[in-house]
């Protein structure tokens, strides 16, 4: 791509002096052209049909068939489903641990397709791969710049362990009253909703409504309450025109992905996004300034732990204080819009498919009502009972493992990731799994099957 770039470069120049009617050289500047355009097409020739099926170190991988030129990309788009062909590529080779799709230009890209091919990834070799910088552009306008989101390296690891201590079972057991509060407000919402209406109640926007004021509360500590009156709260109108996107909303994120389409195209999209993420970042700067201010005058900051203050923020910010590193409101901020956007809409998704999967194996609904009701009751709802239901904790780790997250990195620049599974030294290659993380071990056509 920097050859052929270089080469029109030259080509303009050329075409540029002799309309100027210079020519310190007695070769016509067209030739100039015709070995630019020529050189371009070689490389272009060599890097789409070549090197992914002669050269590539990843050829060897199992490679579904596509398009010559474009790919699987006609395949995704044209798929019943965000993870429809991802589905298809791994019934097509069911004993493998890596597939190697090909999309447009035949670029490579590697799916992760088994558990243990996971790991090497997301654990064993984690630090060998980065996140795609379109893909930290993109959320720029979401999350922020400077989160553990996407966080690499030793900033990385700097980040994380500010969140070990207050992400602990005995601090995190400390939400739960908060976590209480909203399910009994969110089952109350749900109730009001459903008396007397004989058709389909919607659930899903009450669910995100609960996520959010749960999320905002116990990891926050910032009072949303978008599920009393989602009108009346500026935080959540400005989220929904954040997280919730419209057809020309859809285009200019696909645009970010080549340039900062949202800065640089004046449109009423453009200017709705950039003000919710302004008045977002104003809101949660004045309420970062807050509590660094209350922490600093609580006696004995760095020590108390125990205070009414138990949300995790406040423990992150002490973490913080107690580790002597400095107080960054513009990272405190884009530490909350990591921690909110990944935390409400990942958890209210994963709720409505948990709901979505009971509602049509109702033999899994029932068995799991009867477990919950056997430990569960009125004066007994703590997390040591919650954690104690088995059969729920199956449930909920079949639905994520069908339903997880998107994941995609690049290999590292200059680093040789070797191991049983995986061999690279290769940046331009997306590694990814697949929003259905389906695996030979489960089979498809019954989900929950490991429950």
């Amino acid at each position: 791509m920097i050859t052929s770039l270089f080469m029109a470069v030259i080509s303009a120049a050329a075409l540029f002096l002799h309309a100027m009617r210079y020519q310190p050289f007695s070769i016509d500047p067209r030739i100039y052209l015709l070995v630019a355009a020529l050189v371009s097409l070689g490389v272009m020739v060599y890097k789409i049909l070549i090197y992914p099926f002669a050269v590539s170190p990843l050829r060897h991988l199992p490679t579904p068939k596509g398009h010559w030129l474009l790919g699987q990309t006609v395949k995704q788009f044209r798929a019943n489903s965000p993870h429809g062909a991802a589905v298809d590529w791994m019934l097509e080779f069911p004993e493998a641990d890596l597939i190697r799709p090909l999309m447009l230009g035949n670029s490579e890209s590697i799916l992760v397709c088994s558990p243990r091919a996971l790991k090497e990834v997301t654990q064993t070799h984690c630090y060998s791969f980065v996140k795609p910088k379109f893909l930290a552009r993109t959320a720029e306008g979401i999350i922020g710049k400077g989160g553990i989101c996407f966080a690499e390296g030793d900033v990385h690891r700097q980040q994380r362990r500010c969140f070990n201590v207050p992400f602990l079972v005995k601090n995190v057991k400390k939400s739960m009253p908060a976590m209480l509060a909203k399910g009994e407000q969110l089952a109350n919402a749900i109730g009001e909703t459903a008396t007397g209406n004989d058709d389909i109640v919607e659930v899903s926007s009450l669910i995100l409504k609960a996520t959010i004021d749960i999320i905002s509360k116990a990891v926050m500590g910032y009072e949303v309450d978008s599920l009393a009156d989602a009108s009346k709260s500026e935080f959540y109108l400005r989220t929904m025109d954040v997280m919730h996107l419209s057809t020309t909303d859809q285009i200019m994120l696909a645009l970010d992905n080549f340039f900062p389409a949202r800065k640089w195209i004046p449109i009423e999209a453009n200017r709705r996004f950039l003000h919710a993420g302004k008045v977002i970042s104003e809101l949660l700067t004045d309420h970062v300034r807050k509590t660094i201010a209350r922490i600093r005058q609580e006696p004995d900051a760095e020590k108390d732990l125990d205070s009414n203050h138990t949300d995790i923020f406040t423990m992150i910010v002490r973490e913080l204080i107690e580790r002597g590193d400095p107080l960054s409101e513009e990272l405190l901020v884009c530490q909350l819009r990591t921690l909110m956007v990944g935390g409400h809409e990942s958890t209210a998704n994963s709720v409505v498919w948990c709901l979505h999967m009971l509602a049509i194996h109702p033999s899994v609904q029932t068995r799991l009502r009867a477990a919950i009701r056997e430990v569960i009751t009125e004066d007994s709802f703590t997390y040591e009972s919650v954690n104690s239901i088995d059969y729920l904790d199956c449930v909920i780790k079949e639905v994520t493992r069908l339903y997880a997250s998107c994941k995609a990195s690049l290999p590292l620049h200059h680093e040789f990731v070797c191991s049983p599974l995986l061999t690279l030294r290769n940046q331009s290659c997306l590694c990814c799994a697949p929003l259905y993380m389906t695996s030979r071990y489960a089979a498809l056509s019954y989900p929950l099957a490991l429950c």
